[in-house]
């Protein structure tokens, strides 16, 4: 195997990695957006009642 043939399948790996950390965050992200935005309107109707 070549050293170009290495170096491309550790930038590859590097960055499947990154992309799939990346991705992980997001969703993780909107997920706590969602969270927070249904603790917000509890809060609200227990406030208003």
């Amino acid at each position: 195997m070549s050293s170009g043939v290495i170096i491309f399948f550790e930038i590859s790996l590097v960055l499947g990695f990154a992309l799939a950390f990346g991705l992980r965050e997001i969703f993780n992200m909107r997920r706590y957006d969602r969270e927070r935005a249904a603790r917000g309107k509890a809060e609200a109707e227990r406030g208003s009642k």
